[in-house]
């Protein structure tokens, strides 16, 4: 019988406190700070997600600075007559839904604020009917950076790490606030009703928000992505050349989830929370309701929800309905009279059991691990044995370093177990720990898709990245997690 005593090697001493002082849990695999990740045996889909969502639209960017609007069924594409000229990054920045709104940001310190046009009552929306109208431009002292919104505010970091916030719906004037000034520069950015979640060069920032300002709480330097989208208590986390990430948020506390009632659908669309989480509906145009599926019918092919719960008749703005849950199910829901293209769904399940830590050897027998920023080839790895832990018992399927699955695997003896659970990062001395006599589960990874997954590299970065899996024991698959590192050698690549 495995035992829950697992050793940590190479691991940021932060790695081990945080999940005492922020009850971490879930059931298959750990990642610090109230963040657990989801571990599948079925490949992930990959690339980008859609930065501003409208029902079956997504609106962006082109590279030139034109607003364009595709359609996700269809493939079809428009332009909506707003040109905005690239920022001094030579990119301009991602758009950002507020509501009925759309903010973009210019060249010139600034947010360009427009008014998407409403589709009528009970038709889906198309491209025609996204055309936009200016509505404002709200000057700034630096351009913009990064952007996120919630249901209640707009996030914004600007050139020089300022992080600033607006509440939505927006003022008149609109007036940002000053929340705090981040050390390093976001490129990608999630905001929930108390949390905002920060990509940066260096890994994943939480910032735990209230009424004055927004203080960090968790970093975690293994987990890296070129872009997040938050739905209740799941974050994902994206990256064009690998699966998307998955994890749980498994705050103690019972979180309140908002869901925004606009442009013919719901956003987030589909949110999962624990027993005891709310969600608040929140009507910010047009003519909606809530109504949760009891049966088959229309726009309710996926079932009768677990609970039943309503905002009432159809109503125009402004109205606010809150739900909390209480039971474990699965709860599709639907606009009448925009059935069935305006559903959504709430999934409850229960809080998870806590991942335990690992011990993880990249590259058995070197110290640093240099990797060459354009190697390929493969990566070797091990997670060691000991004398109470039997690596047979691991479900090599369910490995994932830095989110990338093993090519192959073996048992052999080529590391040891780190003593004591002691913490190592780059800046630690060098260990080489050689076979010790039991064996450890070695591991073979696609060198270039583990580097494509941990984003722009330096010369002379040092990386940590974390390995996850599961084993198969009497509790259905008991969670794991361990770090170690990689140092970057030969030219950049960005």
């Amino acid at each position: 019988m495995l035992s829950s005593r697992w050793s940590v090697r190479r691991m940021p001493l932060s790695l081990v406190l945080l999940p005492l002082l922020l009850a971490v849990a879930h059931a298959e695999g750990e990642l610090t700070g109230g963040l657990v990740e989801r571990l599948s045996v079925t490949p992930a889909r990959s690339g980008l997600p859609c930065p501003a969502p409208v029902d079956g639209l997504c609106l962006t960017l082109a590279p030139e600075g034109r607003l364009v609007a595709y359609d996700r069924l269809t493939g079809a594409s428009a332009e909506l007559g707003v040109f905005l000229s690239p920022s001094p990054q030579g990119r301009p920045a991602a758009p950002v839904l507020l509501g009925n709104k759309l903010a973009l940001a210019g060249p010139e310190p600034g947010i360009h604020v427009l008014e998407l046009l409403q589709p009528d009552l009970g038709g889906r929306p198309g491209l025609d009917d996204l055309a936009p109208i200016a509505a404002a431009f709200i000057p700034l002292p630096r351009p913009m950076e990064s952007a996120a919104a919630s249901e209640q505010a707009f996030y914004m970091v600007l050139a020089g790490g300022d992080l600033l916030a607006l509440p939505l719906p927006l003022p008149s004037p609109p007036v940002p606030r000053l929340l705090t000034t981040l050390k390093s520069m976001p490129h990608a950015m999630a905001a929930g009703s108390r949390r905002l979640y920060l990509l940066d060069a260096d890994g994943l920032s939480i910032l735990q928000l209230d009424s004055a300002d927004a203080a960090p709480i968790v970093h975690d330097p293994a987990v890296r992505g070129e872009a997040l989208r938050l739905e209740g208590r799941l974050l994902h986390v994206y990256n064009r050349h690998r699966p998307v990430r998955t994890f749980v948020d498994t705050a103690a506390e019972p979180q309140e989830i908002r869901v925004a009632v606009n442009n013919n659908f719901f956003a987030p669309e589909n949110v999962t929370l624990f027993p005891g989480d709310r969600v608040t509906w929140r009507n910010l145009s047009g003519f909606y309701n809530v109504l949760a599926c009891d049966d088959f019918g229309f726009g309710c092919e996926r079932g009768p929800a677990t609970e039943f719960f309503t905002s009432g008749d159809v109503q125009g703005p402004p109205w606010i309905y809150s739900y909390t849950f209480t039971r474990n199910g699965f709860n599709p829901y639907k606009c009448v009279p925009h059935t069935p293209f305006m559903v959504g769904t709430v999934t409850v399940t229960d809080r998870p059991p806590p991942a335990l830590p690992g011990t993880v050897d990249i590259k058995p027998g070197s110290c640093r691990n240099p990797v060459r920023a354009g190697a390929r080839g493969v990566l070797p790895a091990a997670v060691a044995g000991g004398p109470e832990r039997d690596v047979r018992r691991i479900l090599p399927e369910t490995v994932r370093l830095a989110g990338v699955p093993a090519l192959r695997w073996s048992v052999d003896d080529v590391t040891s177990e780190a003593p004591g659970g002691e913490e190592m990062d780059c800046a630690s001395p060098c260990r080489l720990d050689g076979p010790d006599g039991i064996p450890d589960l070695t591991l073979k990874f696609d060198q270039q898709a583990v580097l494509n997954a941990a984003g722009p590299l330096i010369n002379g970065q040092c990386l940590t990245l974390d390995m996850t899996w599961r084993v198969d024991d009497a509790n259905g698959g008991t969670a794991f997690r361990g770090t170690d590192v990689l140092v970057v050698t030969g030219h950049d690549r960005r």
